[in-house]
């Protein structure tokens, strides 16, 4: 009788090992996936002209250089290739007919349409009716999903510069857009509420439960503003 006991608590802690193993690794391949397809890289470029580049949820980009096939977002994290060298082969695209390009009604945005990406060249003057005051231009780029167009949704509010990612927030959007509410307020209740926050390089993140709100320290994009991200929990974002 003890025998029977004893194997069937030894068959009974090998399949809790296995299972929990099983869940170890679930777990693993499951963050690797989602840790890297929802990281929205940031990249600054200072010559010739200063801007940053958004590398926005996108695991590898295949783009053709100078008939040589590469990884877009790879060379651009190791510097191998210069944006600019990529936005002359895209206008040399656009000539060939190989794809299309657009523009925006904001001072003259370019996107180059991939088949499963494109690639915005912001040229977007602030000095709009609602702005009469500010006079930058956004001169970014963002690489990001061609069925996933998030991007524009920024509100420019004195020195801040607030991007909404995958429609999040869109109610604080509308209010911060129209005026009805000012970004500084936003930063005044994050501040006196007990939510979690992170220092970490000049950067502030503060978690709410389905949204985070990170705030760059000092000037980082084109237009000389700070920069206030507001994104889903899942989306992490990485300075390079």
């Amino acid at each position: 009788m003890k025998k029977i006991v004893f194997s069937i608590s030894v068959i009974m802690l090998i399949i809790a090992g296995v299972t929990l193993m099983l869940l170890y690794w679930h777990k693993d391949d499951k963050n690797a996936v989602v840790s890297e397809k929802d990281k929205v890289y940031v990249l600054s470029v200072n010559e010739p002209e200063k801007y940053n580049i958004y590398l926005y949820k996108l695991d590898n980009i295949e783009f053709e250089l100078e008939g040589k096939s590469i990884d877009l977002k790879q060379v651009l994290l190791s510097k191998e290739v210069t944006m600019e060298e990529v936005l002359k082969q895209a206008e040399k695209d656009v000539e060939i007919g190989k794809i299309k390009k657009d523009f925006l009604k904001d001072g003259g945005s370019k996107l180059f349409e991939y088949n499963n990406y494109t690639i915005q060249k912001s040229n977007s003057y602030c000095d709009t009716e609602s702005y009469p005051s500010i006079t930058s231009i956004n001169k970014d780029v963002y690489i990001y999903p061609k069925d996933k167009y998030e991007l524009e949704n920024s509100v420019i509010q004195e020195e801040y510069y607030v991007h909404f990612l995958d429609k999040c927030e869109v109610e604080l959007y509308h209010k911060l857009m129209n005026e009805s509410k000012r970004i500084e307020e936003v930063i005044k209740e994050a501040e006196n509420k007990k939510n979690s926050k992170i220092e970490k390089d000049g950067i502030s993140t503060y978690i709410y439960d389905e949204y985070k709100m990170i705030i760059e320290k000092e000037p980082t994009s084109s237009i000389n503003k700070k920069n206030i991200w507001i994104v889903p929990n899942g989306i992490e974002l990485v300075y390079n």
